[in-house]
């Protein structure tokens, strides 16, 4: 596919196709002088409306400017624009820009269905404008990448406002390495409990959620209205009963219909073959067979977990 250059003001940008799979693109933007032969676009945004894949992943050489994220937002907004997925990760696009990205989620001509924002910097800012696309009627999203943005507890709070509106469709949040402490991660499970949630698979891990935000999320695990499939809590600093409560609202609850929970795990003497059981359930996921539930369930049984917390539990959950 040929190089296309566009043109902002007086800068001359250099638009490099750089690879075209099936319905996949990937886009290069940096500065460059236009040749002689070179082909001149209206605008970034008539580029990218004009091309004919589905999936484009871009990436800007230069810094990133008010400007260029406007005629990326003006391509989404384009009844022409066939994009569906779109990756803006590590551009630095910080607040305004996710802002400029978020209006345009909410154009009823986006047909944008996943996107990843991660590595970008938007802190609490910018998660508030992505909460306010999430909640427009228009906004087709389900699937979003918000990890390592610097986004903290008054983010995630915004962020669990669209979780709860009836006209978000959201079913996959990654929120991985971000800032967000035990009130936040409160602020999302009572999202989780809400009969509005769709969310089907989170990602809170590398957080800061600590005992706080681990004890509400063990209780949203249990509760009816609670969709959630998959859940990473990994890299968070919890302590042993908190870990086990998380333990004890997948593996004891009728309600939860949690198959796959990530926590740390470390070793211990716990005889065979429970140790194997719990390290395979902490460190690949829950697979919930019969003789893998039974095992563990008979372990952690009411009298073991109303008793106290013995000395090799508290070693295998710290």
């Amino acid at each position: 596919m040929p190089n296309y250059y566009f043109k902002i003001e007086e800068t001359t940008y250099q638009v490099i196709i750089e690879s075209n799979k099936a319905n996949e693109v990937r886009v290069c933007v940096q500065k460059g002088d236009l040749p002689f032969d070179g082909k001149l676009a209206d605008s970034l945004g008539c580029i990218l409306s004009g091309t004919k894949e589905t999936s484009l992943e871009l990436h800007f050489r230069i810094d990133v400017n008010e400007a260029l994220i406007s005629q990326v937002a003006l391509a989404l907004e384009n009844s022409s624009c066939k994009l569906t997925k779109m990756n803006l990760s590590a551009n630095r696009l910080g607040a305004k820009s996710a802002a400029a990205v978020s209006a345009a989620l909410q154009n009823p001509n986006c047909k944008l269905t996943k996107i990843n924002l991660r590595y970008n910097d938007i802190g609490d800012e910018g998660a508030a404008a992505v909460s306010a696309a999430l909640q427009n009627p228009n906004c087709k999203l389900t699937e979003i990448d918000l990890g390592y943005n610097s986004i903290g507890d008054k983010g995630a709070t915004a962020v669990s406002a669209a979780l709860q509106n009836p006209n978000y469709k959201l079913t996959e949040i990654n929120l991985r390495h971000n800032d967000i402490g035990g009130e936040g991660a409160a602020a999302v499970s009572a999202a989780l409990k809400n009969p509005n949630c769709k969310l089907t698979e989170i990602d809170l891990s590398v957080n800061a959620i600590g005992d706080k935000g681990a004890t509400a999320v063990s209780r949203a695990l249990k509760s009816t209205d609670c969709k959630v499939a998959e859940i990473n809590l990994q890299y968070n600093p919890t302590g042993a009963r908190a870990k086990l409560a998380l333990i004890r609202s997948v593996l004891l609850s009728d309600d939860c219909g949690v198959f796959r929970l990530l926590l740390n795990y470390e070793g211990t003497a716990m005889p065979e073959p429970l140790r194997h059981t719990m390290q395979s359930f902490l460190e690949s996921g829950l697979a919930r067979s019969s003789e893998e539930r039974r095992d563990v369930v008979g372990f952690f049984s009411k009298s073991n977990l109303e008793a106290g917390f013995s000395r090799d539990v508290a070693r295998f959950v710290a």
